[in-house]
């Protein structure tokens, strides 16, 4: 069967788009989504369909969002069909954007019931669950079940990598119209000069001493970021200069396991962990010293495009996204979770050393493909873009 990636531009007229998440909170997906709305095109309008409300919703109506939800108690979209129905006819969409790998299948059919002509599911990770039998599961009702529905009822498959892409989609990816869209930042936030005022104000809001040389990561409480790891290093960290914090910027289910292990290793006064930021740009450029983000799997880690910008150094597991650290290796530093931690320690303050300003970050930044507007202008082009289901 002839490839049928193709794409034939359409009109250029403001396109209505829903967004379907499963709720507005603070995570990489939201925190981009927020950022693309809030660059105020006239061009676009995103909706924004969840299943549970969140505490970032206020958020997005400020930004200019409508906020659609499913009747509350559905754990799936696929059980609902008739009130996500409801919801795309209502608002005559062009596009259905699904950012959950988990029934996207199902959803995109119910969308192309509604004729929609755009319908695209999008894979922002590149591994599965931390149960093994879950992880079973999953795989197999992605090939057998979710992929099929795909190659169907998807008109366009995006990922935030080409790794996110080939690992969620497995065969399809390429074969229905394909398109990798990296989720940006905007730069503007980062153009900041340092201000050590503004750094002893946040060491007296968080209660870090003032003296203090902060370690800092950023990402949700949750097994894929790998904070016990961070915790295990940081214990070693600590050991060799006493001046050294850890940051732990973020809100998950994993908290109170996080709480039990740092009050094992005694480092109740030297750890803090201050809940979901809104405050990142600020947070990143004036009072961390150097990034920290161990992950075990990642789609696309936007925190670290954010400590680019602002001027910090890296230190990250060596499965990070190759789109990322390609774009700048001087300020990387990819470290084998399978390492001993010393090495992550001597990357760590090898990476103090190099610690740039704002200004310095957000020049290099401003050279890589990871900008809002670059996003945006990518996004764009896949919903003006008329492809075409693989069947």
């Amino acid at each position: 069967m002839e490839n049928p990636k193709r794409i034939e531009t359409v009109s250029l007229e403001p396109l209505r788009v829903l967004h379907v998440l499963y709720m507005c909170e603070h995570g990489g997906i939201e925190s981009w989504l927020l950022n693309l709305l809030r660059l105020g095109r006239n061009d676009v309008q995103f909706d924004i369909c969840v299943l549970h409300r969140g505490s970032l919703d206020k958020d997005f109506v400020a930004a200019g969002a409508v906020i659609r939800k499913v009747p509350p108690g559905d754990p799936a979209y696929f059980r609902c069909p008739k009130e996500l129905r409801n919801i795309i006819v209502d608002g005559k969409y062009d596009v259905v954007h699904f950012h959950l790998v988990d029934f996207s299948g199902h959803v995109l059919k119910i969308a192309a019931d509604c004729g929609v002509p755009v319908r695209i599911a999008h894979s922002h990770t590149t591994s599965w669950e931390k149960n093994r039998w879950i992880n079973l599961f999953k795989r197999s009702y992605q090939r057998f079940v979710n992929i099929p529905l795909l190659k169907k009822h998807a008109t366009h498959l995006v990922a935030c990598s080409h790794s996110a892409g080939q690992t969620m989609f497995g065969k399809i990816w390429n074969k229905v119209p394909s398109q990798v869209v990296y989720c940006g930042i905007d730069l503007g936030q980062y153009k900041q000069a340092f201000d050590r005022q503004r750094r002893l104000e946040l060491c007296r809001k968080y209660g870090i001493p003032e003296d203090a040389i902060v370690v800092g990561t950023m990402g949700r409480l949750s097994f894929p970021k790998n904070h016990e790891f961070l915790l295990r290093l940081f214990d070693e960290l600590s050991r060799r200069c006493s001046k050294y914090v850890l940051f732990i910027g973020g809100e998950g289910k994993l908290r109170t396991d996080l709480e039990r292990q740092i009050k094992e290793l005694s480092l109740q006064d030297r750890v803090f962990l201050p809940g979901a930021c809104r405050n990142v740009p600020e947070i990143v450029c004036q009072l961390f010293d150097v990034f920290c983000l161990p992950s075990r799997f990642e789609g696309f880690a936007i925190t670290l495009v954010e400590a680019l910008a602002g001027g910090l150094a890296t230190v990250c597991s060596d499965v990070i996204t190759r789109e990322i650290l390609d774009c700048a290796p001087e300020r990387f530093f990819p470290r084998s979770l399978s390492a001993p931690v010393s090495d992550w320690c001597d990357a760590l303050e090898e990476g103090l050393r190099r610690k740039q300003t704002p200004q310095e970050g957000v020049e290099l930044a401003a050279r890589t493909p990871f900008s809002i507007e670059n996003s945006m202008e990518n996004l764009l082009a896949v919903y003006r873009a008329r492809g075409c289901a693989f069947s």
